[in-house]
């Protein structure tokens, strides 16, 4: 198969690109940068998603994989949806959870989602949603306080999560990318194998890595200052916001990933031992 991968030099697209080289496709990764750092039998494609007239010269493929940049992007959703769907015979697009109740016209990272889905959904073209609860690669946002042995620092601490593996995310992915023909439209609800909450997560940090780094809740000030200083107003809000709702609605946890690929999802603890060099090289 040709296969197309967007976003590639991010964690989920990276791990996208090295399946689908294992299964022998015919690999073009669409990236910003000329050095991004891929294998020499992947050919890239150097141009700005937001760069309409670049996507409408990409070579055709059997199906795409898209990670969509929203921060960036997000003005020029339907371009893009317009521009990659005249390009490829199926799309699969990694969205959120969230993404199912967001309000398209809203501002934040699941209207963001949501946008993006109705934007595909109006082209017309085959589309897979991969509606992904959160990723566990996100907690590498712990590394500097775990390499200075101090507690780690964040948003609500009772929020219950179903963090997932970015590399379950990009192998549902890649196995969907497969079908070219059948349904038009699927959505998949991927989510790791338990529900626990900050908390716990931070705790088995500490027990796998042998260190203590309990997790500590900082005020909406403080998280937003501390650990979102450029982000934009709204995106911020939209995090906080949805950290805060998991604590009275957990994350749900699905079985989809053991369903697609006849594997359980992969559990933090060996998230954890894949990344244990990110936390303390």
């Amino acid at each position: 198969m040709k296969t197309l991968v967007v976003g590639a030099s991010g964690r989920v697209g990276g791990a996208a690109v090295e399946l689908l080289r294992e299964r022998g496709d015919s690999v073009t990764a669409l990236t910003r940068s000329a050095d991004a750092p891929l294998p020499a039998d992947v050919e890239r494609y150097v141009a700005d998603l937001t760069d309409i007239s670049a996507l409408s010269q990409l070579p055709f493929s059997d199906a795409t994989f898209l990670v969509f940049p929203s921060v960036t992007a997000d003005p020029y959703a339907a371009e893009i949806a317009d521009a990659l769907a005249a390009r490829t015979g199926h799309i699969v697009y990694l969205s959120a959870h969230g993404a199912a109740d967001a309000d398209p016209e809203g501002e934040g990272i699941m209207p963001s989602h949501a946008r993006v889905e109705r934007e595909l959904k109006r082209t017309g073209v085959r589309r897979t949603f991969l509606r992904s609860s959160g990723f566990a690669a996100n907690t590498l946002g712990w590394a500097p306080y775990v390499k200075a042995g101090q507690p780690i620092r964040g948003i609500a601490a009772d929020a219950r999560r179903a963090l997932i593996h970015e590399r379950d995310l990009a192998a549902v992915g890649v196995h969907e990318m497969s079908y070219v023909a059948g349904d038009l439209e699927q959505i998949l609800h991927l989510t790791g194998p338990e529900v626990m909450t900050q908390r716990e997560y931070a705790d088995a940090l500490s027990s796998i890595l042998g260190g203590d780094y309990p997790f500590v809740e900082l005020s909406d000030d403080d998280a937003a200052r501390e650990l979102f200083p450029d982000a934009p107003p709204a995106m911020v809000r939209s995090i906080l916001e949805g950290q805060r709702r998991m604590i009275a609605e957990p994350e749900p946890r699905t079985d989809t990933v053991a369903q697609v690929l006849g594997r359980p999802a992969t559990p933090y603890s060996q998230w954890v031992r894949d990344h244990q060099g990110d936390f303390t090289a």
